[in-house]
């Protein structure tokens, strides 16, 4: 967990930076069809990472050096379904807060200060029921890209609160490091029981499992198929084949909200054919690339040319694309089998960030609409404590390989021909998370094998790693 003298210097990193009020708000308690069953609740991450709060219904203000945190008075029944509640003054000394008040106090102090016309940093949120009470309390339309910038939620703080989550501390480190622990016992699990006869969800339930004796959750919904060609399969409907391919996509989360993701292929039989052996080795090559990309200095773009750029050589090579690897590259040639980027952030959430991407000129989110570089999330240069995936694959994808206009458009470049031969393989990728330093970037899941050796030792390799 993150120490509360790390989550109080945060603040005041904040509001050294920002001396104007800051509010912050977070998730509500999510429920069913009913609101009397509850789901798992997960805080909004910027909120947690200046308050620590988990609590549902929060908000949060920072105002001349205070920190005041708010929170919904419980319903008079609450402890009867809940158990007992800490007090405010309990509450208010765990979270380090300068004072707590019931969440009906906020309105009064927010109108307050409009009239005094001082200037309220807010944060866009995904949450409706939070966002909407924002909107209210402050009058704004609150939308992070607003086509009008009165509309808009606060751009300094954006950029503050981006540039402070992307360097991570070293507990930071040290806890998805703990996830990556976690992570690796789950696919140790699943690959000792792969076997053919195995149904997909047989083998989902070895991470389950792995990651709720740890008491981590799962950092998001774990894909474990031999589907690979769909990117986000989440189904585990089919039983395992001698042939095929095994893609699993799965990882933890710590109780402190900081995650892993993690993605391994291997042959459901133990063996590789050949011809998977060769795709799966061009794979590893333009891994590897990518991670000796990651260093300080460099963007997120380097790291993906550098993994596309070994993809398209490699895949020159066995015979499915002609010309230049530049050009393979630049046309967007290699992302027929390559459809999306190489990277994204990685912290209190998998895709760390997204939600302050839009419109954070910190993280220059800037698009590229060529095919194969329009999922590039940002164009951020990489800085020691810089926390990220590196994850090329390759696909065959009937969607993108069996389109007409790509056909046509790519005739020159693609041996469309051998393709059909090889329409079925499924899809390999291969991802580990990666710690920026001041030298050489230190892969964080190095410890999960993923040599053709290791693939190939069958049920027992990860066993015996």
């Amino acid at each position: 967990m993150i120490p509360q003298a790390e989550i109080s210097t945060r603040r005041e990193r904040l509001q050294a930076e920002l001396p104007d009020p800051v509010l912050l708000v977070g998730n509500h308690a999510p429920h069913g069809n009913s609101s009397s069953v509850r789901l798992r609740f997960r805080q909004e991450s910027t909120f947690l990472y200046y308050t620590g709060c988990r609590l549902p219904g929060a908000a949060a203000l920072f105002l001349d050096g205070q920190y005041t945190l708010f929170l919904p008075a419980p319903a008079p029944n609450a402890a009867l379904w809940h158990g007992q509640f800490e007090s405010f003054d309990e509450l208010c000394e765990l979270h380090g807060a300068h004072r707590l008040l019931a969440m009906e106090k906020l309105p009064e102090i927010l109108e307050r200060l409009q009239v005094e016309a001082r200037p309220i940093h807010a944060l866009a949120i995904e949450d409706a029921r939070a966002m909407a009470r924002l909107r209210e309390w402050t009058g704004l339309a609150l939308d992070p890209v607003a086509e009008h910038e009165e509309e808009r939620d606060s751009q300094a703080l954006r950029e503050v609160a981006a540039r402070h989550r992307s360097v991570k501390s070293p507990t930071e480190v040290a806890e998805i490091r703990r996830a990556v622990e976690v992570t690796a016992e789950g696919h140790r699990r699943l690959f000792a029981a792969c076997r053919p006869g195995v149904k997909e969800q047989e083998l989902a339930r070895e991470l389950w499992a792995a990651f709720l004796e740890a008491d981590f959750a799962e950092a998001y919904e774990a894909i474990v198929t031999v589907r690979g060609d769909v990117l986000h399969c989440e189904s585990y409907e089919n039983t395992l084949e001698v042939g095929q391919l095994l893609l699993v996509d799965a990882a933890a989360a710590a109780p402190s909200g900081y995650a892993s993701d993690v993605t391994r292929t291997f042959p459901v039989s133990g063996k590789l054919t050949p011809f998977q052996r060769d795709l799966y080795g061009i794979a590893l090559a333009a891994e590897t690339a990518g991670i000796d990309a990651c260093g300080a200095g460099s963007t997120y773009a380097d790291v993906h040319r550098a993994a596309a750029s070994i993809l398209a050589e490699g895949l020159r090579e066995v015979g499915l694309l002609r010309g230049s690897v530049g050009d393979l590259v630049e046309s967007g040639a290699v992302a027929l089998f390559y459809p999306h980027g190489t990277s994204h952030p990685l912290g209190l959430d998998t895709h760390d960030m997204d939600s302050l991407m839009r419109g954070a000129e910190y993280l220059k989110n800037r698009k590229d609409e060529r095919m194969g570089l329009k999922y590039l999330r940002n164009e951020t240069r990489l800085e020691p404590g810089h926390v990220l995936t590196v994850e090329p694959g390759i696909y065959f994808a009937a969607s993108i390989l069996e389109n007409r206009e790509f056909r046509e458009t790519f005739r020159d470049q693609v041996d469309f021909a051998r393709v059909d031969r090889h329409m079925g393989f499924g899809g390999i990728r291969i991802e580990d998370d990666i710690l920026v330093t001041a030298g050489d970037p230190e892969n964080l899941s190095v410890a999960i094998p993923k040599s053709p050796e290791a693939m190939e030792r069958g049920r027992n390799a990860m066993r015996s790693s």
